[in-house]
């Protein structure tokens, strides 16, 4: 492994999402035992549906470590900070745990949120949040409601947005430009999608699904960028050649260049529309 190389470019927003969107239909295509049983524990279509979008749209979390990034931009003021709480955990753990032979100057970017560590810890955050009992009375509808189903909402609803954002990014861009209406009503409308998948997901269904749909996406877009001459730590805090913090590099092609643009997201696609044809064949069949 080379030592670590100052790029501070990673994959395209676009690329990770449709990364992330491709790997989730192999595994269904050709590993549905493992999708309904380890990921979602379950054969509802639905579910299935919105862990697509969970998966997609996780894969676009951990550039929130960045000062600038499709993710932040998707959530406006929300965005920036969920931004610099992430930049800022990062700088901590950095100087917490680092070796001698590491750089003293922490990068915020590409360091703790780009480990596999992160990933689980992420994963960890969504079955805590989603699992805190009790109740709480909204106005509103003047009725209870739990906890775990409010907060499991507000995952999905994130995952949605940057979902559609990484996905569909310059249509997002046209909405926005045509108003407030217009961000409001895609907003309400990914929001009752979220709030319709849990109230018509199976009763003895917990919420783990999310959990593991999201850290798939998350590794997904980790091995991503370890592909490129960025690299990842993708094992910290594991040593290698005395440092915590060094960058593995797979390919190590420059983001954003010939390599991504014309190989690596064409070949992407070519897979998703197979994956499409297998599912649609078996399914059919």
């Amino acid at each position: 492994m080379l030592d670590r190389i100052r790029d501070d470019k990673g994959l395209m927003g676009r690329t990770h999402a449709v990364s992330a969107l491709t790997v989730s239909l192999l595994i269904i295509a050709f590993l549905p035992t493992f999708m309904q049983e380890t990921i979602l524990q379950t054969d509802d279509f639905l579910i299935l549906i919105s862990s697509i979008f969970v998966v997609v749209g996780m894969s676009m979390w951990p550039d929130f470590d960045n000062s600038k990034s499709t993710a932040i931009s998707t959530f406006g003021i929300l965005g920036i900070a969920i931004s610099k709480a992430m930049r800022s955990f990062a700088i901590l753990v950095y100087s917490l745990v680092h070796s001698r032979k590491d750089d003293p100057t922490p990068n915020p970017h590409r360091s703790f949120w780009h480990t596999l560590v992160s990933a689980i810890f992420l994963g960890f955050i969504i079955i805590l949040t989603t699992s805190i009992p009790g109740e709480i009375t909204l106005p509103i509808l003047d009725k209870n409601v739990a906890i775990s189903f409010l907060t499991a909402i507000i995952w999905i609803f994130i995952s949605i947005k940057l979902a559609l954002a990484g996905l569909f990014g310059n249509e997002i861009k046209k909405i926005k430009n045509k108003g407030i209406i217009y961000q409001i009503s895609s907003n309400l409308v990914a929001l009752a999608f979220s709030i319709s998948i849990l109230i018509v997901s199976p009763g003895d269904l917990t919420y783990r699904w999310i959990a593991y749909s999201a850290i798939l996406g998350y590794i997904i877009h980790i091995l991503g960028d370890t592909m490129t001459t960025a690299g990842t730590p993708l094992l910290w805090p594991i040593k290698h050649r005395g440092k915590r913090w060094w960058d593995y590099r797979i390919f190590g092609f420059k983001a954003g260049g010939t390599v991504e643009n014309l190989i690596v997201f064409p070949t992407l696609v070519i897979l998703t529309l197979l994956s499409c044809a297998k599912i649609i064949y078996t399914f059919i069949q």
